[in-house]
C-alpha cells in the first residue's frame, strides 16, 4: 500500500492486447508473462506433454502466471491454430527451423493465417549458425565462448591452479532475449498504431527475431571489441584491472559471512579506507594514487591484505550498519534467495508478489518489473494447469473463420521507433544501454552529459557500446543556464531516463514533477538502483551490489567456495529500464498520456534469477554451482575430452535415456551424482569433443563443443560485428542489432563525442548566437568551440 493508503489502479498499458504464446523454457515465457502483467491477454499453446520446464524449472511458476493454457497436438489440430492466429494480436514462437517447418510455425505460415500478426520468433543463434539442434543456456554459452577466460569480476573463485572454462549460472542470455522481445514487440505494435493512422500501410503485420545470442550479447560490458578483436583474453593492463579488483573486494567479515565493496570512484576508495581506519596507507608514496595508479603488482597485493585484515575485524552486520549510517559507500551483504525476497528494498518497493498455486502451495515470488504512476501489483493468478483452459479457449476458436483472405505485403518501411525523441540523463551502463537499445529501432536518443563526459567513458573502447545512435548535448546541470536548456529538452522529448539517487533530480530541476509540468505526456522514467522507497533508497549502487542481495554471488561460486562478485546486474537493470521505456511509450500511443515509471537494478537482476527466487512454503530450492564451477549436476556439466571441453545438457528423461544409450550406462548409475560425474569425465577424456558430439547427437542428447575463445572474439570470427571507426577512439566494432525486424533494415548510427551535437541542438531550441555565447561564457554548456557571429 502507498503512502495514501489507498489502492490504485493497476497499471494495464497491455489491457486488450491478445497474444498467443508458443514457446517453452525461460525466454519466451518471461517475454509473454511480462504482457500479461501488463494485462494482455496470453493463451498458452503446449504439446500433449506440456512445457518441458513444468518438470524441470521452478520458475515456470512465475514466468508463466497470469496465462491460460490449452494443448494442441499440431500434427493433427494445426487447424485449431490457425483460427487462435486470426483471434491473436501478437504471436511468439521459439521452434527450431525443422520443427518450425514441420508444423505451420514459420513466417510464412504463420503470415498466411493472419497477414496483419506481430510475429516474434525468438531463435538461439541470431543468424551466426546453422545448427538444428535443441540448444540449452549453458550449451550456448559454452559454444560461443562465455564460459572463457573469466576473471574474479566475472563470476569466477580464484584459485590460479584452475583452468578455463568456468560454468556460468545466471541465464542472462535468456534473460537477455526476453526483454528484447517485449521490447520488439511493443515497438512493433508502436509503428502498426502509427502506419494505420496514417494509411500507409495495406497490410501493418510485423515479423521480427531476436535471440539468446543476441540477449548474450547486451550483457557485453567490460569488453571494448578493439579491431580486430585481440586473441588474448589476459587483461590490457594487469595493474589497472588489479586496481579495479581492488574496488570491488570480495571480503570475509569476522563471522565468515562476506561483504560485496563498490568503491569503484576515487572518492569512494578513499571513504572505504577512512571507514577502515586506513585513510593514512595513501600519504605512503606507493600507495598515494590507489586504487587505479598504483605502481607495481606487489604493491597492489599489499594492500588488498591490509583491506582484508582490516574486514575480518568486525562481523558482516557491524561493517554495513557502519557503511549504510556513518558512511555514504557501495557494499552489501551476500543474501540467499529467501532473505533477498525479504528485502526491505524489495518489501518496499512492491517488486514482490504471493500467488495461490495448485501446484506449490501459497508461493512468494518476484513482482512486476515496471511500476507505473507510483502503482504495482503483488498478487497475481497462478501459472495454469496443462490445459486447464482449453474449454473456454475453444470458445474463441469457434468464434473464428475457417479460413480468410491471404494478402501479405512486404514492403519495406522505416524503424518501428522513427519519429520519437528519446532523453538520457545516465551515466554508466544501466539508462545509456536502455537508450540505445531504443535507439537501434529507430528512436532519436539526445544524450546529457556533463562537461567532462560520462564517466563511463574513461573506460575507452568499452563506452562505445553505450555510446552509438546517439546525439551528445554536454551541460552542467548545476547551472541555470544548463537546467534552462535541459527543460526545453524535455519539452520536446517524447520520454526520459535517469539514474540518480533520491534527491538528486531535484537539486538538477528534472524530477518527475518538473518533468511533468513541462510535458504533461512525456513518458519519465527512473531507472533506480535500490527503489524510491524503502531505508536504502538514497544509497549509492553498481554493479556488484546486486550480485550479492539476489544469491547470485552465492550461487555461482559454487558449493563450498566463499561468494563471487559478477557483472551482470548492470546490463541486466539497462535491459530491464529498455523494457520500461517501452511500455510506457505503448500506453501512451494508446491513451495519448504520459507515465512515471520506476525500474529498480534489484528487480532486474531478480529476473535473471528468478528461476531460484520462487519460494513456496518459506523455502527456495536454489540452484548451485559444483565446487569447481563446471556445472549444476553430472548431467548439466562441463567435461574436458583429449583435446578440447564440452558442454552436457541432458535435461530431460528423453535427454538421460540418450545418455545412457551412447554413454552404455545402467540404471544404477544415475543414483549418486557425484559419482555420475567422476565416471562420465572417465569416459569424456577419452576421446575428442567432436567424436562426442557426433556420438550424443546421434542419441538425441544436448551437448556443445566449448570454444577456446572468448566470446568477443567468437563474435568477430561469426560475422555477428561490424567495422566502426571514430575520432576519439581507435577502430573498434559494433555489434548487430539486438532486434532485427524483417521489413524495416537496421540504419548505421554513428558513436558521439562529448557534446558533438551541442551547437545543432541548441540551434534547433531556438538559441541564437548571443544566447549560445552567454551559455558557453557562463560555464553551462560544453562542446560549443567558437561562435559563429
Amino acid at each position: 500500500m502507498h503512502s495514501d493508503d489507498q489502492p490504485r489502479p493497476q497499471p494495464q498499458p497491455c489491457a486488450e492486447l491478445r497474444v498467443v504464446d508458443l514457446t517453452q523454457g525461460m525466454s519466451g515465457p518471461m517475454a509473454t508473462m511480462i504482457l500479461a502483467d501488463y494485462g494482455a491477454r496470453v493463451i498458452k499453446v503446449e504439446p500433449p506433454g506440456g512445457d518441458w520446464a513444468r518438470q524441470h524449472l521452478r520458475g515456470f511458476h512465475m514466468w508463466n502466471r497470469g496465462k491460460e493454457s490449452i494443448v494442441l497436438d499440431l500434427a493433427r489440430q494445426r487447424s485449431d491454430l490457425s483460427r487462435l492466429l486470426r483471434w491473436a494480436d501478437v504471436v511468439v514462437t521459439d521452434a527450431r527451423p525443422s520443427i518450425a517447418t514441420r508444423f505451420g510455425l514459420d513466417r510464412a505460415a504463420i503470415e498466411a493465417d493472419n497477414p496483419a500478426i506481430v510475429h516474434c520468433h525468438v531463435g538461439t543463434w541470431a543468424g551466426a549458425d546453422d545448427d538444428d539442434r535443441p540448444v540449452f543456456e549453458a550449451q550456448l554459452s559454452a559454444a560461443t565462448g562465455q564460459m572463457t577466460g573469466l576473471d574474479v569480476l566475472s563470476g569466477r573463485i580464484v584459485d590460479p591452479s584452475r583452468s578455463d572454462p568456468t560454468f556460468t549460472l545466471p541465464p542472462t542470455s535468456s534473460y537477455g532475449a526476453a526483454m528484447l522481445a517485449v521490447q520488439g514487440i511493443l515497438a512493433a505494435l508502436i509503428a502498426r498504431g502509427r502506419e494505420v493512422s496514417s494509411s500507409t500501410q495495406s497490410s501493418n503485420g510485423e515479423y521480427l527475431e531476436t535471440s539468446l545470442l543476441q540477449g548474450a550479447m547486451t550483457f557485453l560490458m567490460r569488453q571494448g571489441l578493439a579491431r580486430p578483436v585481440p586473441r588474448s583474453v589476459e587483461p590490457a593492463d594487469d595493474l589497472i584491472h588489479r586496481g579495479i579488483e581492488l574496488c570491488f573486494l570480495t571480503a570475509e567479515c569476522a563471522d565468515g559471512r562476506y561483504v560485496q565493496m563498490c568503491a569503484r570512484q576515487d572518492h569512494h576508495f578513499r571513504l572505504w579506507l577512512r571507514a577502515l581506519g586506513l585513510e593514512s596507507v595513501l600519504d605512503e608514496p606507493r600507495f598515494a594514487r590507489a586504487p587505479m595508479g598504483i605502481g607495481s603488482l606487489a604493491d597492489v597485493e599489499s594492500l588488498e591484505r591490509l583491506l582484508r585484515e582490516r574486514m575480518r575485524t568486525r562481523t558482516q552486520a557491524e561493517w554495513m550498519h557502519l557503511f549504510t549510517t556513518e558512511y555514504d559507500l557501495g557494499a552489501d551483504p551476500f543474501l540467499t534467495p529467501q532473505e533477498f525476497l525479504a528485502h526491505p528494498q524489495m518489501v518496499d518497493n512492491a517488486r514482490v508478489a504471493t500467488i495461490n498455486d495448485p501446484v506449490l502451495g501459497r508461493v512468494t515470488e518476484l513482482g512486476m518489473l515496471v511500476e507505473i504512476d507510483g502503482s504495482t501489483r503483488t498478487e497475481f493468478d497462478p501459472a495454469p494447469e496443462l490445459g486447464q483452459h482449453s474449454a473456454d479457449i475453444r470458445e474463441v476458436l469457434l468464434s473464428q473463420p475457417a479460413e480468410q483472405p491471404v494478402v501479405p505485403t512486404h514492403a519495406l518501411r522505416a524503424l518501428p521507433l522513427e519519429g520519437v525523441t528519446v532523453l538520457e540523463v545516465a551515466y554508466f551502463v544501466a539508462g545509456p544501454l536502455a537508450t540505445t537499445l531504443l535507439a537501434e529501432m529507430g528512436a532519436r536518443v539526445i544524450k546529457v552529459e556533463p562537461l567532462d563526459g560520462d564517466p563511463y567513458r574513461r573506460t575507452g573502447l568499452q563506452s562505445t557500446k553505450f555510446l552509438t545512435g546517439k546525439e551528445s548535448i554536454a551541460l552542467d546541470l548545476k547551472r541555470p543556464g544548463g537546467q534552462a536548456v535541459l527543460h526545453e529538452l524535455i519539452r520536446r522529448s517524447d520520454a526520459m531516463v535517469h539514474s540518480f539517487r533520491a534527491g538528486v533530480p531535484e537539486r538538477l530541476s528534472m524530477d518527475e514533477a518538473t518533468a511533468r509540468s513541462l510535458r504533461s505526456d512525456i513518458v519519465y522514467l527512473n531507472a533506480a538502483s535500490y527503489g524510491s522507497r524503502g531505508p536504502e533508497s538514497g544509497r549509492i549502487a553498481f554493479h556488484s551490489t546486486p550480485t550479492a542481495l539476489s544469491g547470485a554471488g552465492i550461487a555461482q561460486a559454487g558449493r563450498g567456495n566463499k561468494p563471487v562478485d559478477d557483472s551482470f546486474p548492470d546490463p541486466a537493470a539497462g535491459l530491464g529500464a529498455a523494457t520500461a521505456l517501452m511500455l510506457g511509450l505503448f500506453a501512451r500511443g494508446r491513451t495519448g498520456e504520459g507515465a512515471a515509471l520506476e525500474t529498480t537494478m534489484l528487480s532486474s537482476a531478480g529476473y535473471v534469477m528468478s528461476n531460484d527466487t520462487v519460494m513456496a512454503d518459506g523455502r527456495v530450492d536454489a540452484l548451485i554451482a559444483d565446487h569447481d564451477q563446471l556445472g549444476l549436476s553430472a548431467c548439466y556439466r562441463l567435461y574436458e575430452c583429449s583435446d578440447e571441453w564440452i558442454f552436457l545438457a541432458a535435461v530431460t528423461a528423453a535427454h538421460t535415456a540418450g545418455l545412457r544409450e551412447a554413454m552404455d550406462l545402467d540404471e544404477g548409475d544415475f543414483a549418486d551424482d557425484d559419482a555420475l560425474s567422476g565416471l562420465l569425465a572417465k569416459r569424456f577424456a577419452q576421446d575428442t569433443a567432436q567424436s562426442w558430439v557426433a556420438r550424443l547427437g546421434r542419441h538425441g542428447v544436448p551437448v556443445s563443443a566449448t570454444s577456446s575463445d572468448s566470446f568477443d572474439l567468437w563474435l568477430e570470427q561469426h560475422d555477428m560485428l561490424t567495422a566502426a571507426e571514430h575520432e576519439d577512439f581507435p577502430p573498434f566494432y559494433q555489434m548487430v542489432r539486438k532486434v532485427g525486424f524483417a521489413d524495416r533494415p537496421a540504419v548505421p548510427r554513428p558513436v558521439c563525442s562529448v557534446g558533438e551535437h551541442t551547437r545543432d541542438i541548441l540551434v534547433e531550441l531556438g538559441f541564437d548566437d548571443l544566447a549560445i555565447q552567454a551559455l558557453v561564457e557562463d560555464g553551462a554548456v560544453g562542446g560549443v568551440e567558437s561562435v559563429r557571429m
